[in-house]
């Protein structure tokens, strides 16, 4: 399979924390997402590329995209946590790329990198 250059995503649009809490429903995603595109990441020597076929919304996912959540927005970045993909590409370890090819469940922690993406 060859790897884009660009993916969609849903972009996060405010960083950092909230000033102003309002719960933990979403009512719409336009004050806190938008569509658009971004480049595709190459992978590290020991990450993977993950094709999403399927992610989650949890209520962490919305205490996030919010900016009610223990962990800062990075403006720009695609939101979510977790998701379900085919491994396209990786970096140079063993590891990585035995896993080129197969699907995968996965979740972000602490990269910004969001699964709310290609």
């Amino acid at each position: 399979m060859a790897v884009p250059s660009e993916m969609k995503a849903l972009l996060l649009v405010g960083d950092g924390y909230t000033r102003t809490p309002s719960g933990s429903v979403l009512e719409a995603t336009e004050p806190y997402l938008e569509p658009g595109n971004i480049a595709v990441p190459t992978p590290g020597p020991t990450q993977v590329l993950i094709k999403v076929n399927l992610a989650s919304i949890n209520p962490s996912d919305i205490a996030f995209i919010k900016g009610q959540y223990g962990q800062p927005r990075a403006k720009g970045q695609p939101a979510g946590f977790e998701g379900v993909g085919i491994v396209v590409a990786s970096g140079d370890e063993p590891y990585p790329k035995s896993l080129i090819g197969k699907r995968v469940a996965f979740a972000t922690g602490v990269s910004n990198w969001g699964s709310w993406a290609d």
